[in-house]
């Protein structure tokens, strides 16, 4: 905090606080809370998440790139800190899989209903019986 405070005593220059504050929620978004389950930075209340944030801030202010802070923050906590998984390497499945199993989902059920079809409709031997059987009585 001090930090910060003093970049703006020295830099002498108005800083754009709002600015400021709103790409530190767009990044901290970015960032998995790993004290609170299933939270981001941006929305988390913990003593970490406020430190991170803190961080961020202090990151922007020093001219950093929103790149160059998420790396900051993967070269200390590694990539599970990401909310969003990267996609390469294994994580890749991850972005692959419901794909995946949508595609196979509906090839089953395609599958299943020409299936049942198949099992339900009148044989070629039946539906020449049904026929002679209409001629026989006229109605045809």
């Amino acid at each position: 905090m001090l930090a910060i405070l003093s970049l703006f005593v020295i830099s002498g220059t108005p800083v754009d606080t709002a600015g400021i504050d709103d790409r530190v929620f767009q990044i901290a978004e970015k960032l998995k809370c790993l004290v609170c389950a299933g939270e981001t930075v941006a929305y988390s209340q913990s003593d970490l998440a406020r430190d991170m944030r803190l961080k961020i801030k202090e990151l922007l202010l020093e001219g950093k790139s929103e790149k160059e802070i998420l790396n900051y923050f993967v070269s200390i906590y590694g990539e599970e800190v990401l909310a969003e998984p990267p996609k390469k390497g294994f994580f890749s499945l991850i972005w692959i899989m419901p794909w995946v199993v949508f595609v196979l989902s509906i090839a089953g059920i395609i599958y299943y209903v020409m299936s049942r079809e198949k099992e339900e409709g009148i044989r070629e031997e039946e539906l020449e019986e049904l026929e002679r059987k209409l001629r026989e009585k006229g109605i045809l």
